[in-house]
């Protein structure tokens, strides 16, 4: 609970993010703050990005249309355990050098992002087939099909996933919700291959 309280203080204190809530509990989730100018915003999915270069590892969520209207912003969970107060001393530092880091900065653009994948040469055009058989339904978005998304973006079987998740998640939100879904269990089932 102190650890908490002490993150929830520290990103309240930095420009151009914002706590989502009022977290209690050992999980508080992070956004951009959208009254912010933009060069003063930071985009949580880059933010995370530059803490992990800073050796923490947070976790980017990417945003969501729900059925029922509501949109959930992208956004980075820190999840708090009982070492976290412990390296307080470190982590908000990083925190904080990584927001300024990567302040002003746009959130990656995923349709901009996909279209340039499908547009790149041989490899650019198996991408291309894979988005339109799977957006337009003539062609489902199975393992292997997957598999050619995902080795676009650097991820291949038994490979360390990349450095930097952000152009992944902006991608996935830039997607349908049940091809989103399913490049998502393919990521996670890429991430636990021998």
């Amino acid at each position: 609970r102190r650890a908490t309280a002490a993150l929830v203080a520290a990103v309240r204190g930095i420009p151009g993010l914002r706590v989502v809530g009022e977290p209690v509990g050992p999980m508080l989730a992070v956004a951009a703050d959208p009254d912010a100018p933009d060069a003063e915003r930071v985009a949580p999915h880059l933010w995370a990005d530059a803490v992990a270069r800073r050796g923490f590892v947070l976790q980017p969520q990417p945003g969501l249309a729900q059925p029922d209207g509501p949109a959930l912003p992208r956004t980075t969970h820190l999840t708090v355990t009982p070492v976290t107060e412990r390296v307080l001393g470190e982590l908000v530092p990083a925190l904080e050098a990584a927001a300024d880091e990567v302040r002003g900065q746009s959130p990656i653009d995923g349709a901009g992002l996909l279209a340039g994948l499908a547009g790149a040469g041989e490899a650019g055009a198996a991408v291309g087939a894979v988005l339109d058989g799977a957006i337009t339904g003539r062609a489902p978005l199975d393992s292997d099909s997957a598999a050619v998304l995902l080795r676009a973006f650097g991820i291949h079987p038994g490979a360390a996933l990349p450095d930097d998740a952000a152009p992944l998640l902006a991608a996935v939100e830039a997607l349908p919700a049940h091809l989103a879904e399913r490049l998502l269990v393919e990521v996670l089932a890429r991430a636990v291959e021998p």
